[in-house]
């Protein structure tokens, strides 16, 4: 990484560190405004320390369910790309098949209308018809799909319909792409706040994928960068996490997969071995893409900061095998939606003062509980309509 890159992630991740602080700055609890984070007034109550509070609830298995967002890069530089996901995507589909699963598509695209007085480098006007079409599916609006709805449900199509039309639908028209401006975090934020109601069910997990070959607005180059803003406070991992804590709950399960130009953080999960992640690896991938695509290609670094929040996996845009890319971020997506809840807080453990996170019933025969931070995992998995009660304390929610 050039020292000047290097300077740029480490104020990007200064930024979001000192909005993640901000956000979980202790704050006076107010049952009647908190909600118990979303859970509702009986599940929590505070302690008789007023900094901590005490949970108390159940937690009713729902029968397997997956909402599935794929957030794309829709610039001509991906049409590789988007034929590779769409040749392979059987072998997602086969996978999730085992799960009640809805999915839907949208772009990276943010219209003028969510801009600040920036100046775009790749200025290329609606005027043309192809990006008149794509206009349309900006600001996390769903692309339809070529049987006409935004959202495709287990049921009301057949696998091979279903795996038709996403095929269909990603293979972009090479006239419809975007203005060279790419914002998958916030059009993800967006996408949730406006189909909370037509793709996102209560007791479904949320799998987000991001499918790109340049990390937040092409962040990056110099060259570029002169001509282009920087990120702004919707683009970085804490907006998206603060999105789906007030539109879905703290408590809502939702991981992430971004397909990208990985970095060599060995911190970061990834469906392939710590092999694809080395130095040479990475400056060939993004030697490849900008030998297939004409264009600089970018190490995801905004996307991976999402796992500072998210659990989830990535995978190399570059992998010449979409097959195990795919299968592999679909066997993450089934084991979330199977096994995992997510609590609203993170618990307290602190024996001396008697707080400690507890499960008051016995589990089904074989039936094996962990947790790591706010995610609790349950191998195998519990049976639908299984009831298990929850008891720990949280100082923050």
């Amino acid at each position: 990484m050039s020292f000047l890159k290097w300077i740029i992630h480490m104020f990007l991740a200064g930024s979001m560190a000192t909005s993640f602080f901000v956000a979980c700055s202790p704050v006076e609890f107010n049952r009647s405004t908190n909600n118990c984070g979303g859970l509702g007034e009986s599940a929590c109550r505070v302690n008789p320390d007023p900094t901590y509070i005490d949970f108390n609830y159940p937690f009713v298995a729902p029968k397997p369910s997956v909402d599935i967002l794929v957030v794309v890069d829709n610039s001509i530089s991906m049409k590789v790309e988007h034929q590779k996901v769409a040749e392979r995507f059987s072998s997602f589909m086969n996978v999730i098949d085992g799960l009640e699963w809805q999915l839907a598509i949208t772009t990276m695209d943010i219209s003028n209308k969510y801009r600040s007085g920036d100046v775009i480098y790749n200025s290329k006007s609606y005027d043309n018809p192809g990006y008149a079409y794509m206009e349309d599916f900006q600001d996390g609006n769903l692309i339809p799909f070529p049987n006409g709805v935004t959202v495709l449900k287990k049921g009301d199509t057949s696998l091979n319909q279903a795996q038709d039309y996403f095929e269909q639908t990603i293979q972009m028209n090479s006239e419809y792409f975007s203005k060279g401006d790419e914002r998958g975090i916030f059009t993800a934020s967006l996408a949730i706040q406006k189909n909370k109601d037509r793709l996102i069910r209560d007791h479904a997990h949320l799998a987000i994928i991001f499918l790109t070959d340049e990390d937040v607005r092409g962040w990056g180059t110099q060259s570029e960068q002169k001509d282009r803003s920087y990120p702004e406070d919707e683009d970085i991992a804490t907006y998206l996490r603060s999105t789906i804590d007030n539109t879905l709950g703290a408590s809502k399960g939702v991981s992430v997969y971004p397909i990208i130009v990985q970095s060599t953080n060995p911190d970061i999960p990834s469906v392939e071995n710590g092999g694809t992640k080395n130095n040479s690896y990475i400056q060939a991938c993004l030697n490849t893409q900008l030998q297939q695509d004409r264009t600089d290609a970018k190490i995801g670094y905004m996307y991976e900061d999402l796992f500072e929040f998210f659990e989830g996996t990535t995978a190399s845009i570059c992998n010449s095998n979409y097959t195990s890319v795919l299968s592999g971020i679909a066997n993450v997506i089934d084991t979330q939606a199977r096994n995992s809840v997510t609590l609203p807080c993170l618990p307290v453990i602190d024996p001396e003062r008697g707080f400690d996170f507890k499960i008051l019933t016995s589990l089904p025969d074989g039936v094996v509980d962990t947790r790591d931070g706010k995610t609790v995992n349950f191998e195998p998995a519990l049976p639908p309509d299984f009831r298990v009660e929850f008891s720990f304390t949280c100082k923050e929610i």
